[in-house]
C-alpha cells in the first residue's frame, strides 16, 4: 500500500520563509497527487507566460500557482486572522462562482476573454455547470483533473 500511495503523489517543498504575500506558512512539506502535478505541467509548457490561470479551488496553498509558474485570476488562501481578506478577494470570488455557473459556451468565452481567463484547471471533486459539448472536451485529462483552454 504504501509504494502505491507513494507513486501516486509527489511531496513538493514549498520554502516561504520571508515571502511578505504567504508568510503565515512557515517551511511546509505538501502532498500533492501526481495527476495534479501533470495537469499543472500541461499548463505550464502549453501556455504563454502572460496566460492567467483558475484552479477550481482558488489554489488555497499557491501549488497551482508555483508549480505552473502562471498568474491566476483568483487564488485564496488561508485566513490570517490578522490582516483579513483584501476586498477584491470577495469580488473575484463572486466572479469566479458565476463563471462556474454559466451554462452557454458563448457567455463563458465572453467573461474568460473579458477577465483575460484562458486556462482552467478542473479538480476531479468539483462541478460545473457549463455545456457538456465544452465539459467533455478538455485539452488536458489525468486522473480526474481536467484542464480546459477558454480561449
Amino acid at each position: 500500500m504504501e509504494g502505491e500511495f507513494q507513486s501516486r503523489t509527489l511531496w513538493v517543498r514549498i520554502f516561504t520563509e520571508n515571502i511578505q504575500s504567504i508568510s503565515e506558512l512557515p517551511l511546509t512539506n505538501i502532498l500533492v497527487p501526481k495527476n495534479l502535478v501533470d495537469s499543472v505541467e500541461y499548463i505550464r509548457t502549453h501556455s504563454e507566460r502572460s496566460d492567467i490561470v483558475q484552479d477550481s479551488q482558488n489554489d488555497p496553498l499557491f501549488v497551482v500557482s508555483a508549480l505552473s509558474e502562471r498568474q491566476q485570476f483568483l487564488v485564496f488562501p488561508r485566513y490570517n486572522p490578522a490582516s483579513g481578506y483584501r476586498p477584491i478577494f470577495g469580488v473575484r470570488k463572486q466572479e469566479v462562482e458565476g463563471l462556474k455557473r454559466l451554462t452557454k459556451m458563448e457567455d463563458i468565452a465572453v467573461y474568460a476573454r473579458k477577465q483575460g481567463l484562458r486556462w482552467y484547471l478542473l479538480n476531479p471533486e468539483d462541478t460545473l455547470s457549463w455545456p457538456l459539448a465544452l465539459l467533455e472536451r478538455p485539452v488536458y485529462s489525468s486522473g480526474g483533473y481536467r484542464v480546459y483552454k477558454l480561449y
